[in-house]
């Protein structure tokens, strides 16, 4: 069973607080845990790789829901999270049906990336996935009016895999007239991007954040 209420002191104590988080994604998620420990352990990657970037401060109290997955409590405050993919349907087919134990390129898979990609293809597609992630959660912001819905999305997908972050962190701005259209009435928007750094998308503004690389991972 996993825990309803973790209370965490300080950002050093993410590790010990969340030791029943596995270090790295969940697989197969088909279980009863599947989703809730993939939510756990997206929450956990955004604690303990970007302490100093959170809206909110140690210590904390964090409970697990389902709409949305976490409320976050400091300072007499809570802070709602809801925790989701950027993916798709094609990518998780290929996977799910590939021998990833076996060494092959990105390409070999199958799904969107079959065959390569070029130019800012990867790009765009994360760009589209992360659009899509935020439009699905349309609903449950309306249903938390007034408040605003915060978003934890992790882009799991094979072009995430491709992503050139340094040519992305250069041109993510041309993308924010995309993105700020999805995102009005939403909160914080948090964008995992791989094992380095994040995209933000708060207040008229979208930026990659750099991981702390000391962090365990």
């Amino acid at each position: 069973m996993l825990p309803h209420t973790v209370e965490i002191g300080s950002a050093d104590a993410v590790a010990d607080a969340l030791s029943f988080v596995p270090c790295r994604i969940p697989r197969p998620r088909t279980s009863d845990l599947g989703q809730p420990l993939t939510e756990w352990w997206m929450l956990r990657r955004l604690l303990q790789r970007y302490p100093d970037d959170l809206p909110f401060d140690f210590p904390l109290v964090i409970e697990k829901g389902e709409r949305p997955d976490f409320l976050i409590k400091h300072n007499d405050m809570i802070y709602n999270l809801e925790a989701t993919e950027a993916t798709s349907h094609l990518d998780q087919h290929a996977w799910a049906t590939t021998d990833r134990t076996k060494p092959h390129l990105v390409s070999e898979f199958g799904g969107r990336a079959e065959g390569g990609m070029g130019g800012n293809q990867p790009e765009r597609l994360v760009i589209a996935d992360v659009l899509r992630a935020i439009r699905r959660k349309r609903k449950l912001s309306r249903d938390l009016s007034p408040q605003c819905l915060n978003l934890l999305i992790y882009v799991n997908s094979e072009p995430g895999f491709l992503l050139d972050i340094e040519y992305f962190a250069a041109t993510v701005e041309g993308y924010w007239p995309l993105l700020d259209v999805s995102c009005k009435n939403y909160g914080d928007i948090f964008t995992i991007l791989g094992k380095s750094c994040w995209l933000d998308i708060r207040g008229n503004k979208a930026r990659i954040i750099r991981a702390i690389v000391s962090s365990p991972k």
